[in-house]
């Protein structure tokens, strides 16, 4: 091979090499910006997830208080028949 040869295939070789670290810099940027995007909507679900979490605590509390105390009214017969139908006493505290 003559030396000039070798002088074009180590500038295309480097000119390459350039081109990859480019390429290298402009992905590692975009990665960089969808992590930042990722984390809020991490945040967003695990504040979501917070919310359902309470709701469900609430729900647990309140619902069998309120079937005990709509069961105590001595009016509401057909209330009373359909927790005795699905095996609720009605009369009875919680």
């Amino acid at each position: 091979m003559k030396p000039i040869h070798l002088q074009y295939i180590a500038t295309g070789l480097a000119a390459l090499c350039a081109i990859l670290g480019l390429a290298l810099l402009i992905l590692g940027s975009s990665a960089r910006s969808l992590q930042g995007e990722l984390r809020t909507l991490q945040a967003q679900f695990e504040g979501q997830s917070e919310q359902i979490n309470a709701a469900i605590a609430i729900r647990q509390q309140v619902i069998p208080n309120l079937f005990a105390d709509l069961a105590k009214n001595p009016e509401d017969v057909t209330f009373k028949a359909l927790l005795s139908k699905h095996g609720a006493n009605p009369g009875t505290e919680k």
